[in-house]
């Protein structure tokens, strides 16, 4: 970005776009180029400039966290005289800037004159000239190069009245023994030397993990090479990709994934358990890739999360059958039970609330706060997520720092207070939070402002942000929120009065969010008719009559 690479940043974008250009001449300096950034370079395509009309060369660059975090670097400040726009790099961005960079720098920009003077000496004059950066800029980074380098150049206009930065022959010489032994054989005639540089990328492999925020394709890139727009606005470029929670994955998703994917080129591990729910959205992608047998599938029935009776008992549940809470020894914690004695909303109420305040910490030795997750089917109603989580919270406030929630205003909902566990309900990229983020409220302002604390960093948010309203308690969650989570202990309602959303998936998703201990409440009727009623396979779908039935067989690891 210092020489001849070009940076584009436009509002319809949340990521840079890196275009190298060199003219036709310089093909063999822009193949070395291609080869030392590896699977970051794009494909070599012919053009025209866009000032001058020359037939120029383009290659763009894929970005990855490294090339991200640089360009951040470069911050847009008006335009040079010529038209293009101006630059200006940040001290962190020069302190990026080593021996090879400044040897591509003087490749890509860098110029040397040589005159005999009449006693026959030899004077030299090297120059970096570029209308990127203003004159201010220079004299900053003359006096980096002094710092970093030990080169003392000098601010000059040239013939044209651009400002350039000049080396005298002194100092010329001492920029040539730096960058001398990163020059490439097609570079040497600059500097005089054989130039045998090559520049080797590292092949290291890199696995990241990250939560998809749009996916692209990467014209004019390779075809195996695109983006993966993730959370705090990074770009991964992958040539192999494994996707988690595919029961998740609705099909515009899944077509806006594969639209990015040259499958000949890139291999694509779906991973997912399709006994949980299918997707909010339309289709149930998974589900009708495994049955149809349409691709090498695997199913794996070593359960990691869960082990013993929870494992067990949870694929029962499979079955149609929710086995009763085993006989064992009363003073350890248990991994399953189950309280179907409860036929009225309000006892199940009353039962949540008493293990709150009297066994899950006391008995079971769980921090309510973290380790607890209440789930249920819906958010309405005495047993849905609204009433329970203000129902614990004045619960909760008061039994760990003795503090009154204060009443809740007819219509309004609760005001969230210190220590209050929350969600995050939709993705927010100005913030970096994502859909079912959870945290702790830190602090709340007098004028209504907020700090949540979230797995990773903390959030504030302003007194009226629009962003306060995707903010919810959770001490209770529904079902599907909860899906892709794990919690110590999980403790989910079903009862009767659900009924109406009932289904075998529902209730072993439930459980299966609990890695220790799992709690079912409710009635026996309605905790029976959960595990009983098949209700997921009757989802109707086109994908499931046209996806072709190949020859793979399903097959079972053990």
């Amino acid at each position: 970005m210092l020489g001849d690479a070009g940076l584009y940043r436009g509002e319809a974008r949340s990521s840079p776009q890196v275009v190298l250009v060199h003219g036709e001449k310089q093909s063999d300096y822009l193949d070395f180029k291609r080869k030392a950034f590896g699977t970051l370079a794009g494909k070599v395509r012919a053009s025209k400039s866009g000032y001058s009309g020359d037939n120029v060369l383009h290659m763009s660059l894929a970005v990855n966290d490294e090339t991200y975090d640089i360009s951040k670097e470069m911050v847009l400040n008006g335009k040079h005289p010529s038209g293009r726009r101006r630059w200006s790099p940040t001290n962190r961005f020069l302190e990026m800037v080593d021996e090879l960079a400044l040897a591509i720098w003087y490749f890509d920009n860098g110029s040397s004159v040589e005159r005999t003077l009449k006693d026959g000496t030899k004077r030299y004059s090297a120059t970096l000239h570029t209308q990127r950066f203003s004159k201010a800029d220079l004299y900053r980074i003359a006096e980096f190069l002094n710092i970093r380098f030990g080169l003392s150049p000098s601010v000059r206009p040239d013939s044209r009245g651009y400002w350039i930065l000049v080396f005298n022959t002194e100092e010329t010489e001492k920029l040539f023994d730096i960058i001398r032994p990163y020059t490439p054989a097609c570079m040497s005639r600059k500097i005089d030397t054989d130039g045998r540089y090559s520049y080797q990328p590292s092949v290291e492999q890199d696995t990241c993990v990250a939560r998809i925020q749009e996916i692209e394709q990467c014209e004019p890139s390779q075809a195996h090479v695109y983006d993966i727009e993730v959370a705090d606005f990074h770009n991964y470029v992958a040539g192999n990709i494994i996707v988690s929670n595919c029961s998740m994955i609705d099909v515009p998703l899944a077509w806006h994934l594969f639209q990015a994917i040259d499958l000949d080129r890139t291999s694509v591990v779906l991973v997912g358990d399709h006994n949980q729910l299918p997707p909010v959205g339309p289709g149930n992608i998974l589900r009708d890739l495994i049955e149809s047998r349409a691709l090498p599938t695997t199913i794996l029935d070593d359960i990691v999360r869960q082990a013993g009776i929870l494992k067990e008992n949870s694929m029962a549940i499979l079955k149609g059958e929710v086995p009763k809470t085993p006989q064992r020894d009363t003073s350890a914690r248990g991994a399953w039970y189950v309280a179907d004695q409860h036929t009225d909303p309000e006892r199940v109420q009353r039962f949540i609330f008493d293990l709150f305040e009297h066994t899950l910490s006391e008995k079971l030795g769980f921090d309510i706060l973290r380790d607890v997750q209440l789930l249920t089917p819906t958010h309405k109603g005495p047993l849905g997520t609204v009433e329970l989580n203000t129902r614990l919270q004045r619960l909760i406030q008061r039994k760990l720092w003795n503090y009154d929630a204060p009443p809740i205003q007819p219509g309004r909902r609760p005001k969230l207070l210190i220590n209050d566990k929350v969600i995050q309900t939709r993705n927010n990229y100005d913030l970096g939070v994502m859909n079912g983020a959870m945290g702790i409220v830190r602090s709340v302002g007098i004028d209504g402002s907020i700090s949540i604390e979230f797995e990773d960093k903390m959030v504030h948010i302003e007194a009226g942000s629009p962003h306060r309203s995707d903010i919810q308690l959770a001490y209770a969650l529904t079902i599907h929120k909860s899906q892709g989570s794990e919690f110590p202990c999980s403790i989910v309602i079903a009862h009767k009065s659900h009924s109406f959303m009932h289904h075998r998936n529902l209730l072993y998703t439930g459980v299966t969010r609990a890695s220790q201990t799992a709690i079912i409440v409710g009635d026996h009727w309605g905790i029976t008719n959960c595990a009983k009623r098949v209700q997921v396979d009757a989802r109707k779908t086109l994908l499931s009559l046209i996806l072709p039935c190949l020859s793979s067989e399903v097959k079972v690891e053990r």
